[in-house]
């Protein structure tokens, strides 16, 4: 039973590129979102069901529930519970994430404190099969001490096994991790990928058509030095660490909360990160054309002074697509990028970004359809994208 939410008032919004005005234009159509008055965490994954939006908020009696909505043909589903009354953990950078399986089994993980201190909490997870009820929780880790075990990401392998990865304090350092939850909803042993990590960066995950996967995450050096790796999964050898790092040179002494993003369209691959190197912020773009093996020079791609938080996108026609934040004088913006680093790329200043220090700009597709969601601590908006050429 799906519950239709009619576009908001202002429909397709054009909005004319900064290069080439004359040529391109990007429209906006705004769809509005099954959301309470009051809720925190928002996200948004793409699934084979659809669009799935996740979000937490509280009840009459105080508790509060883990939410979410799964948009089809006819609109927005009935938004439904999947946990309640737990001592979640709240961050607008590790927000509670839903998915689903190839039979239909919907999976859902979220943070949940396990200790004193700010940063211990445990990521949980719950499954649903078709016609049943959520089972019980467990733990993604079996690690349970009371550190930080959070920030997971999620693809598929073409088998159909998911492959999650995370980031985990249980040695006195972070350190990232991987293991699979099988097409049975399983999960399979634990592997450490990276001794020493940054903290609070999102880890980019990306499925090859040749059955690889790829990992961008946010390395940490005993000096410091906080720059973007790789690793690559391939049957039967695993996962290994990629030649390939950013070398930006980036000593700093926190986590910055600004992870790569990826994307893949057949053989070419797509990765952007954010970096202060010199005291100079910057996005950068660097392309694959071989699957991500190898990557040519990186090219920078923001307008100027980038806050950063970039994603990625190859559309139905394999333009590639970018969007980050961009500090102006009016406040911090989403920015868009079509074809970034090439002859032909344009930019433009799309809307005011979701949250004043907090947030990410996303893209994700359903279907061949390109979706923009933007989500901060307490505010989600999503925007179907058209780029007419």
């Amino acid at each position: 039973m799906f519950r239709f939410h009619s576009l908001l008032p202002a429909l397709w919004l054009a909005l004319p590129c900064l290069a080439n005005a004359s040529e391109m234009t990007v429209r906006l159509q705004e769809l509005a979102l099954p959301l309470p008055a009051s809720y925190t965490t928002p996200a948004l994954t793409a699934a084979p069901p659809g669009p799935m939006l996740s979000w937490l908020e509280g009840s009459g009696s105080g508790q509060q529930a883990l939410r979410y909505a799964v948009l089809g043909e006819s609109g927005w589903s009935e938004p439904e519970t999947v946990v309640l009354d737990l001592p979640f953990w709240l961050s607008w950078a590790d927000p509670p994430w839903l998915t689903a399986l190839d039979d239909g089994t919907r999976v859902a993980h979220w943070p949940e404190r396990s200790g004193d201190d700010p940063y211990d909490y445990v990521t949980r997870m719950a499954l649903k099969r078709p016609g049943a009820a959520w089972g019980a929780p467990f733990q993604l880790h079996d690690d349970a001490s009371p550190v930080q075990h959070g920030l997971p990401s999620v693809t598929r392998r073409t088998d159909g096994t998911r492959h999650y990865l995370w980031l985990d304090a249980r040695d006195e350092g972070m350190a990232l991790y991987t293991r699979t939850l099988d097409a049975e909803g399983l999960l399979g042993s634990e592997r450490r990928l990276d001794d020493m990590t940054c903290s609070c960066c999102r880890i980019a995950l990306a499925t090859l058509p040749d059955g690889d996967l790829l990992a961008a995450y946010r390395d940490r050096t005993p000096d410091e030095v906080r720059d973007i790796r790789l690793q690559r999964y391939t049957h039967p050898d695993g996962w290994r660490e990629s030649d390939w790092r950013s070398d930006d040179g980036w000593v700093i002494t926190g986590c910055p909360v600004n992870g790569p993003a990826l994307s893949v369209s057949e053989q070419h691959v797509a990765l952007a990160w954010f970096t202060a190197a010199d005291d100079r912020n910057r996005v950068h773009l660097a392309r694959s054309d071989d699957a991500g093996r190898r990557f040519a020079t990186a090219r920078r791609i923001d307008a100027g002074d980038p806050i950063g938080r970039p994603s990625l996108l190859f559309d139905a026609e394999s333009h590639l697509l970018a969007t980050w934040l961009e500090a102006t004088p009016t406040g911090p913006r989403v920015y868009l990028a079509i074809d970034p680093g090439t002859p032909g790329a344009v930019t433009r200043d799309l809307l005011p970004a979701p949250g004043r220090f907090s947030g990410y700009p996303q893209l994700l597709s359903h279907e061949g359809t390109p979706f923009l969601f933007l989500a901060a601590e307490a505010s989600a908006r999503l925007f179907r994208l058209r780029i007419v050429r």
